[in-house]
């Protein structure tokens, strides 16, 4: 069963969840858009209690090392625009949405969810490297500034690939804010946020803000 990118048949009744910044549909709808985090897997818990954000960690005495407890955990947004989206099975939706990206441990390790791309954004994961941007460090609304729809960051990405093959002679560099291309005549030595020299199609990400998010939420790999 594959189907065009038209996700106008999502109904109220196929959502599980409503946050702040994604809605979660239930996992067994073949409908909408799959995400992943990536967990440790010797945590054998997290399949009996579900994902928890560092802040609810933090309050149940797991760690205290963290200078900025999140209140939300994070997803990994789609590699790539696809054209369409099979929906034969869970492992056939993955390989349409990641396929350029797809390696032998790419698996390993992952918590996937169903959301529905109209009603969920997608931020810039880069805008938190206190290494490459020390001056957004300790400054989480920072990223709300790279915040757009799944929908639109589909377009967008989609959109930079076609500028990219166009563009081979010129150095891709990336805006944080907009996740657009921009272009240098060669790399630049330095560069200054928002702008960025790796793609955002592999540094973007879904934030969804609950301290746990149960296992009846997780989508089951076939």
């Amino acid at each position: 069963m594959t189907k065009m990118l038209s996700f106008d048949n999502i109904l109220p009744e196929d959502i599980l969840l409503k946050t702040k910044h994604a809605h979660i549909l239930k996992p067994d709808v073949k409908k909408g858009i799959l995400v992943y985090h990536r967990c440790n897997s010797k945590y054998e818990e997290i399949k009996r209690e579900g994902l928890k954000t560092n802040y609810k960690l933090i309050e149940e005495g797991y760690t205290t090392n963290c200078q900025v407890p999140h209140t939300c955990i994070f997803f990994r947004a789609p590699f790539q625009n696809p054209t369409q989206i099979n929906y034969d099975s869970v492992m056939t939706e993955i390989h349409s949405l990641n396929s350029e990206t797809l390696h032998q441990d790419f698996m390993k390790d992952k918590i996937w969810i169903r959301v529905d791309p109209r009603n969920t954004y997608t931020f810039s994961s880069e805008i938190r490297d206190i290494f490459t941007y020390p001056e957004y460090y300790q400054k989480p609304s920072i990223i709300y500034q790279s915040k757009k729809t799944m929908l639109e960051y589909l377009d967008i990405i989609k959109q930079n690939k076609k500028l990219i093959a166009n563009n081979t002679n010129l150095y891709p560099i990336f805006n944080l804010f907009s996740s657009k291309v921009n272009f240098r005549k060669k790399e630049p030595r330095n560069i200054v946020g928002p702008l960025c020299k790796y793609d955002v199609n592999t540094n973007s990400e879904v934030l969804v803000h609950i301290p746990c998010l149960t296992p009846r939420h997780f989508v089951k790999l076939d």
